[in-house]
């Protein structure tokens, strides 16, 4: 096993670490939850949260392989029995990053179909995250977008 020295990209995943709070949608689409991020050593930011958006609990975990040059992880739910693997990049400004992922489709269907989480930094003390899926002509359809507010701001 060889030691992995953190890279800058380990850093953009600090910026994550806290307590936070989100909400989503309005009137009867309104969802609201919060959201513990704490590393695992220098490499892996490690997201616990519940809310009603994801209608549950969930853990999630992102790493950076410097091997490959890409971001890794993996999110998984308590309402559901399909793991969700992570693979992306950060954005060509630096404020995006956008990890891709298959699941179960919405049609009910036994296909599975790309999906598309994306954390942006709005600030500090803020961020958003947004969920799509990847439609037949290859377009991502926003399926949600959330705004993560660190407690005590």
């Amino acid at each position: 096993m060889t030691d992995v020295k953190p890279a800058a990209e380990h850093g953009w995943l600090t910026r994550l670490v806290g307590d936070w709070t989100y909400e989503s949608g309005e009137g009867e689409t309104r969802a609201e939850g919060t959201e513990t991020v704490r590393m695992l050593g220098d490499l892996w930011a490690v997201a616990e949260g519940e809310g009603t958006m994801v209608g549950g609990r969930y853990l999630c975990v992102i790493g950076f392989n410097p091997a490959t040059g890409r971001f890794v992880g993996q999110w998984t739910g308590d309402m559901m029995a399909h793991p969700w693997v992570y693979d992306g990049e950060l954005s060509i400004d630096g404020r995006s990053l956008h990890l891709t992922s298959e699941g179960p489709a919405f049609d009910g269907s036994d296909r599975l179909q790309a999906y598309r989480d994306t954390y942006e930094i709005i600030s500090d003390d803020e961020r958003l995250q947004r969920g799509a899926w990847q439609d037949e002509t290859g377009q991502w359809v926003d399926m949600y977008v959330a705004t993560y507010r660190r407690k005590g701001t």
